[in-house]
């Protein structure tokens, strides 16, 4: 009894009222049913500027479920599927598809007096930028920090998972 008086909202027409509750709870909105990689990554605050490496339509902003990425420090550092660590300087779209533009370090070096390999949680001093270089967006694993310590450039990643 408990469970069908929570399905009113108001004293008129019950019964209308928990058949229209136990169809929502039973067929979710089509927002629910889109899956995780069907929503993102969203383009936002698009820029009308030229991009480089034969890419169109410059965005400001890329944004995940958790987290938001931008071609401006500090939010410009992520980390690849394949564990690079990328620094976006364009995002934008090449041939229908959200690509980001930017350079990639080359290695990642522990750093030294920290209790453990630094590198085996992702952290470390990055050394040696790419150039240039395209990447789908879809390749973006997470986001990262950077920053810097002295001379040198330290990286690490963000908890948003």
């Amino acid at each position: 009894m408990k469970f069908l008086k929570k399905l009113l909202r108001k004293n008129e027409k019950p019964l209308q009222q928990i058949d229209r509750r136990l169809n929502e709870h039973n067929y979710p909105s089509n927002k629910r049913k889109k899956g995780k990689n069907e929503l993102y990554p969203q383009l936002l605050q698009k820029i009308n500027r030229s991009m480089p490496l034969e890419c169109s339509q410059q965005y400001k902003k890329l944004k995940f479920a958790n987290y938001e990425l931008s071609n401006q420090t500090p939010d410009n550092c992520c980390f690849l599927k394949n564990g690079s660590c990328f620094v976006i300087d364009f995002i934008g779209k090449k041939r229908g598809e959200t690509v980001i533009v930017g350079r990639q370090f080359e290695k990642l070096h522990s750093i030294e007096n920290y209790p453990m390999d630094s590198t085996l949680r992702g952290i470390g001093k990055a050394m040696e930028l790419s150039e240039l270089k395209v990447v789908s967006a879809e390749e973006i694993e997470k986001k990262a920090c950077l920053f810097k310590i002295g001379q040198d450039i330290c990286i690490v990643p963000l908890l948003h998972h």
